[in-house]
């Protein structure tokens, strides 16, 4: 594909437009963004099957004689960031998932592009080896990515509409998988009670 640049930029010094040509060709080299994902319409990994969310939403809703029961799943918030040093951006996925009994569960998926296309890198939620239990799972209220670093924010509380603290988990990838590498309960004051 020929790389055609603005005569204006062509008129700097040769080591400016050779280091945006550069930079113009490795982006194009690595393939489709991250951005390009429609997580919104996408298929996710769910209670060992895969389902296929639709405008952020899946519902699976049986009553009869032999069952009655309600499944729902939701897209809550993308994030976008770059989490694994090899300079492009990977994509946290935080998605809900809740029953009849109205219990949430939240989990985070962190997907990056291979051969074009994106892949699960790892799901975090509920306990793991990873230490991940020290979240209550069913009250993540935020995620997002700074500093090569994937930021969990958690309510946490007596009961389900209470907030008495608030847990900050940060997560690192060590080239297999996420390790959170620290974890921040604050005592939640009025402003940051939900």
């Amino acid at each position: 594909m020929p790389l055609h640049l603005p005569s204006r930029l062509l008129q700097c010094s040769a080591p400016a437009w050779l280091l945006l040509a550069v930079v113009v060709c490795a982006q194009t080299s690595l393939g489709p963004s991250i951005h390009s994902v429609d997580f919104q319409n996408f298929d996710y990994p769910y209670a060992g099957q895969h389902i296929h969310v639709s405008n952020g939403k899946w519902d699976r809703v049986v009553n009869n004689a032999q069952e009655n029961s309600e499944e729902h799943y939701a897209v809550v918030k993308v994030v976008y960031g770059p989490l694994v040093g090899d300079s492009r951006e990977q994509a946290a996925v935080l998605t809900a998932d809740w029953g009849v009994a109205n219990f949430q569960t939240g989990h985070v998926l962190v997907y990056a592009t291979s051969s074009g296309a994106p892949a699960l890198l790892q799901e975090l939620g509920q306990s793991d080896s990873s230490g991940n239990n020290d979240i209550d799972w069913t009250r993540v209220r935020d995620l997002r990515i700074a500093d090569g670093q994937l930021t969990i924010i958690a309510d946490e509380g007596q009961c389900r509409a209470c907030t008495d603290s608030i847990v900050t988990a940060k997560y690192r990838w060590d080239g297999k998988h996420f390790v959170r590498t620290s974890l921040l309960r604050k005592r939640a004051t009025n402003q940051s009670k939900r």
